[in-house]
């Protein structure tokens, strides 16, 4: 999605950009690490702010909903006035969005942090994405988009855990957490201007902020076929960062914040665990791993739920958890090769929206039929219909054999 032209480098063994390296990479997990901490709170904060489940589905869907709009409005800005500006920017905002919710009295409050949070992450993600390929020696290049694909989902696993254990153990838990989160992120924002830039400004900042949202017309097709895939991938983990503890809670009756952000992290952990091992495979082959561990995992856990087995779940979760980073990791390596570097922006994009609207927009469903029923029959009724678009994907993937 970068237009930047690199600048004449460092060797591949130049310090300065291990330490970017290395510091890009860190951040990309620091900074998912807030999308999943809350996760472990939400049941406490349900009862304390008196949010029902439809109010959590809200809370968690407008953070992806701003970061989906500042993804694809401010994506491409830091190609045109820099990393660094835009990365501290970011962090400093997510920063504040910290201490919002370390210190949230009322739901408004803690939806309106959350509103910021997003925001500040689709400012960031690409920011940091872009610098860590900058950094990227040019003798290893596939480290770059190794560490891009593996680092969110490890920073979500250590989020949700953390948050498990701080909820569990920590009194107060929650502006613990999350005032250690901003004096983190504020901390990240000041040390950015220590590291270099590798890539030249170029022309045309405002006009990036115009949204292009594309497929070229030699990726439409399996885009198509592919859209099932990335929406049965995000609104699961919509379900498991929002509702997740709520569905343990009330079906496997257990109300250990431990155990809730342990298992919530599971699902990200088994998925950068899978982008790694399956990294030498071919992209179709990834995909379809992805989907049909999807549909496998997804269908295990409704009869673990079911049957109120707790192990059973965490299987079911670890095989879930595969089928969430292959699918996307799968998806991302077919459509790529089809856009060439002048439509790769608007492909991207079009992928993105896709992604973040199934990461929200049926988790407010979800909240919604929790609302007018129980957690239970929305966990079955969601259940059903990732199983259904992972199998249709799947079925479109191998007739098409692309």
């Amino acid at each position: 999605m970068t237009t930047t032209k690199p600048l004449p480098v460092a060797p591949a063994a130049s310090p300065r950009r291990r330490t970017t390296f290395v510091f890009a990479a860190s951040s990309i997990a620091a900074l998912l690490v807030a999308a999943s901490a809350l996760t472990p709170f939400y049941p406490g904060l349900e009862h304390e702010l008196d949010i029902t489940a439809l109010g959590v589905s809200l809370i968690f869907a407008v953070y992806a909903i701003m970061l989906l709009a500042a993804l694809v409005t401010a994506g491409a800005i830091s190609d045109h006035v820099g990393r660094r500006p835009v990365i501290s920017i970011g962090f400093s905002l997510l920063a504040v969005s910290m201490l919002m919710v370390a210190f949230v009295d009322s739901a408004p409050m803690l939806f309106a942090a959350r509103a910021l949070q997003g925001a500040a992450s689709g400012l960031l993600t690409p920011a940091l994405s872009a610098l860590l390929l900058d950094a990227t020696a040019a003798d290893r290049p596939q480290r770059g988009s190794l560490l891009n694909s593996i680092m969110p989902g490890t920073g979500l696993a250590i989020g949700a855990l953390a948050g498990g254990i701080a909820c569990a153990f920590l009194v107060p838990g929650l502006p613990i957490t999350f005032a250690a989160l901003a004096v983190l992120y504020a901390v990240i924002a000041v040390m950015v201007w220590r590291v270099p830039e590798f890539t030249s400004r170029t022309p045309g900042a405002l006009r990036s902020l115009i949204p292009r949202v594309t497929v070229p017309l030699k990726a439409r097709r399996l885009f198509l076929i592919s859209a099932p895939a990335l929406m049965a991938t995000w609104a699961t983990g919509g379900l498991f960062f929002s509702l997740g503890p709520s569905i343990i809670l009330e079906r496997l009756h257990s109300d250990s914040p431990l155990l809730q952000g342990a298992i919530v992290a599971i699902l990200p952990a088994a998925g950068a665990a899978a982008v790694l091992l399956l990294r030498r495979r071919s992209a179709r082959s990834v995909a379809l791993t992805g989907t049909v561990s999807l549909a496998i995992g997804t269908t295990m856990a409704l009869v673990a739920l079911a049957a109120d087995t707790v192990a059973g779940y965490v299987l079911s979760v670890i095989i879930t958890g595969i089928g969430f980073g292959a699918s996307f990791s799968g998806v991302i390596g077919s459509l790529a090769p089809k856009a060439e570097p002048h439509t790769r922006a608007g492909l991207f994009a079009a992928i993105y929206v896709t992604s973040y609207l199934s990461f929200g927009v049926p988790t407010v469903a979800a909240g919604f039929l929790a609302s007018i029923s129980s957690v239970s029959f929305t966990s079955l009724a969601y259940g059903i219909a990732v199983i259904a678009l992972a199998l249709i994907s799947t079925t479109a993937r191998v007739r098409s054999r692309e």
